[in-house]
């Protein structure tokens, strides 16, 4: 699989990202300054934070090979271009 480190990547950020919530959930509240708003905020920050730094990261992952001998190959998102352009149109012309 060519996006098995993607994955990997991934699960290990969101792992990083509930660890560090739990974490600081638990040292505010041993602290004493926890209020159930604080933690929601403090848990969507991290949640923020977590999606940019896994949008960012990802493409470092992937991993390319050339391409085998009678292999074929085609850009993704052609076959949804032709499946669109094969359906009539709805829309409608004004």
């Amino acid at each position: 699989m060519l996006q098995t480190r993607i994955r990997v990547v991934r699960v290990l950020c969101w792992a990083a990202l509930l660890g560090a919530v739990a974490l600081v959930g638990a040292w505010a509240r041993r602290s004493g300054g926890s209020t159930a708003a604080l933690e929601l905020a403090v848990a969507l920050l991290f949640a923020f934070v977590g999606f940019v730094a896994t949008e960012r990261l990802t493409p470092y992952f992937a991993s390319i090979r050339p391409i085998a001998d009678g292999e074929t190959v085609s850009f993704p998102l052609y076959a949804l271009s032709q499946r669109r352009n094969d359906q009539p149109s709805h829309s409608g012309d004004i």
